[in-house]
């Protein structure tokens, strides 16, 4: 049975490491899209930011060249001295000006204007009126890039319209752009490896859980058909050695005994699977009520104390005065209940079994110790899996489900009320289960 358990596991990380690897992609290429978005945006927005500030510079200077035009009519030489005494400084070098008359006839130009911009490479012109003006990228001859604008302006007396068209030489910073393009494509590149890479960590410590739950499940399923072939096998058996002759009616109510035995041990298996699935997802409401835990716990022990004595086994309790919590007393008295009778169970005649309870701060420690065989690391690892049995009882008594089943059971019941358990076994000194809950607000301390 425990081959189908292994089966299932097998096929579950298949699963899980097609659903981890298509997390990868998913949460690398989510990382790896954002950051390109930011990148991206920060990109246009160093652009945009370039082309307001030589937006600004150009009309700066649209305004200039209409100032010089609204005295005119000075002769060209006139107005070319006063360009030049204008924009012939080392810090112009980078502007070329060029001036239409009405007829289209050039006034004006820069040295390399028309080789290299036509008029044709400018588009439509502002109006005399446009409060601001915004300007344009065109490619010039090579790999030079310009920023260019186009304008009216009105000049002398008889406001005669003049086109001015201003170039600002911008290779410098469109190659600055074009490098920064390819370092950005290059980081990209790199940081979408580390996506993938950081994509890898998230979706595998996302899957992890899943994984342990899968192994978890997969182990309960071996463990429950372990559990379950036992009284299955027996009430077959039975049954089938009973119908193979005629027997009496005496043999037949034995039979019948014998399978009811069986049956109430799978009706008792199957409600603690039933007590720990719903544990498992708090599907269980708890009525608590405050309770003194040392008279619960005395009544406890005076009910097993009877079954211990007949297998030759003393139960001894040392409990606090003063211990109070808020417990549902149905189900601290199923915990308590199970932890004795595992004690039981696995105590040799002559043993002891000790019940106790003190006060540890603001928590209640319920402690139940045996003198039993004990149990190895081995065993303690796997304490709480449903095969998980203990050694056979020496004192012949039959245990009715799994070790690993009843200690699920009280860990279910401690956890519900906000608690923990611990389980040690001391070499020679049998099993310390201890449990504690929290004390009730305002309860006085007990000794």
């Amino acid at each position: 049975m425990r081959r189908g358990g292994q089966g299932a596991a097998a096929k579950a990380p298949r699963h899980l490491r097609r659903l981890a690897l298509r997390l990868t992609l998913f949460y690398g290429v989510v990382i790896f899209l954002v950051v390109a978005a930011t990148s991206g945006l920060l990109y246009w927005s160093l652009v945009s930011r370039l082309n307001h500030e030589d937006d600004q510079f150009l009309d700066h200077e649209v305004r200039v060249l209409r100032d010089m035009l609204r005295p005119w009519p000075a002769g060209v030489p006139a107005l070319r001295q006063e360009a030049l005494s204008e924009w012939g400084h080392s810090q112009y070098a980078r502007l070329d000006i060029r001036i239409l008359n009405p007829a289209g006839q050039i006034v004006l130009a820069g040295v390399g204007m028309n080789r290299e911009l036509p008029p044709r490479r400018f588009g439509p012109p502002a109006g005399v009126d446009a409060t601001a003006i915004s300007g344009r990228n065109v490619k010039g001859p090579g790999r030079r890039r310009f920023r260019v604008v186009s304008a009216l302006a009105l000049a002398g007396a008889a406001r005669t319209p003049f086109l001015l068209q201003i170039a600002l030489d911008r290779t410098r910073e469109e190659s600055a752009l074009a490098a920064y393009q390819g370092d950005m494509a290059i980081a990209l590149g790199l940081f979408f490896v580390l996506a993938l890479s950081a994509g890898y960590w998230i979706a595998h410590q996302g899957v992890r859980p899943v994984e342990a739950s899968f192994a978890r499940l997969s182990r309960f399923s071996a463990d429950l058909a372990h559990e379950l072939r036992t009284p299955v096998n027996n009430l077959h058996g039975e049954i089938e050695v009973t119908l193979e002759h005629p027997r009496t009616a005496a043999e037949y109510r034995a039979t019948l005994e014998s399978a009811l035995e069986e049956a109430a041990r799978l009706g008792k298996l199957v409600d603690g699977l039933l007590f720990l699935a719903r544990a498992e997802n708090a599907q269980i409401p708890l009525a608590a009520e405050a309770t003194d835990l040392r008279a619960e716990l005395e009544r406890i022990g005076e009910f097993y104390g009877a079954a211990a004595e007949q297998r030759g086994i003393r139960l001894d309790t040392e409990l606090a005065a003063g211990l109070h919590a808020r417990v549902d007393r149905a189900l601290f008295q199923r915990a308590i209940g199970n932890l004795i009778e595992n004690a039981l169970l696995h105590t040799p005649s002559g043993g002891t079994i000790r019940l106790s309870a003190s006060r540890e701060r603001e928590r209640i420690r319920v402690q139940v110790s045996d003198t039993g065989p004990g149990l190895g690391p081995e065993r303690l690892a796997h304490l709480f899996d449903l095969e998980s049995r203990g050694p056979v009882p020496e004192n012949g008594a039959r245990p009715t489900g799994g070790l690993g089943l009843g200690l699920s059971i009280v860990r279910g019941i401690v956890r519900l009320h906000g608690g923990d358990m611990e389980v040690a076994s001391p070499p020679g000194q049998g099993v310390i289960v201890t449990l504690r809950v929290a004390a009730e607000a305002g309860a006085a301390t007990g000794g």
